[in-house]
């Protein structure tokens, strides 16, 4: 009788993404910058309660080279080296830069001074959104009783970023980039912010 085997199915080789080796990246600057070893990181996430091995810190760090024996990092292990660093979680997500270029894992290359702003929150990871993207995202991307205020600072912080992007660009080439549009300056009528109890109305 002839038996038919089928053929293994080809395990797919993991891929660290572009956001993958920016963290690993970001997670050995720090770390050599504040003199520490993999050691010493190592024992401040145990000490905040989420053990990351040294083993674990060099294999993380592995991926800013692709060196063999690296992986990801999960949730937790962020938010545990964050802490440990001395950082937010933005500092390890993002260049340490608005000049240039990041790269973001499902967008591609997207100028760094945009990214900054979209992961504090500020506006859509978008060249020119208009008013209703702006508000829409900060609708979904800020806590109650930070919102109305995040609309109101947008003007001023489009001018502050259309100042840094022309200094670093020079004004000739901000004409041909997509500027940081003011977007609205006033909260929608149902997401206004309730005053203090006590306070004049």
């Amino acid at each position: 009788m002839l038996v038919t085997v089928a053929p293994m199915a080809t395990r797919k080789t993991k891929f660290h993404g572009p956001t993958t080796k920016t963290v690993a990246q970001n997670v050995r600057r720090l770390r050599e910058g504040q003199g520490l070893s993999a050691a010493k990181l190592s024992a401040r996430t145990a000490e905040l309660g989420y053990d990351i091995p040294r083993e674990g810190i060099q294999k993380i760090e592995a991926a800013a080279d692709e060196r063999p024996g690296a992986r990801h990092v999960n949730a937790d292990e962020l938010m545990v080296l964050s802490i440990a660093l001395g950082v937010n979680p933005s500092a390890l997500l993002l260049p340490p830069t608005l000049a240039g270029y990041a790269e973001i894992t499902g967008r591609g290359e997207f100028p760094a001074d945009y990214a900054w702003l979209w992961a504090d929150g500020q506006r859509p990871l978008s060249l020119d959104p208009d008013d209703t993207e702006i508000a829409a995202f900060i609708a979904h991307a800020r806590p109650r009783g930070t919102r109305a205020g995040t609309l109101a600072q947008h003007g001023e912080v489009a001018d502050r970023l259309n100042r840094t992007r022309a200094q670093l660009l020079g004004p000739e080439r901000l004409d041909e980039d997509a500027r940081v549009r003011p977007g609205y300056m006033q909260a929608p009528e149902n997401e206004q912010e309730s005053p203090p109890d006590g306070a004049d109305t």
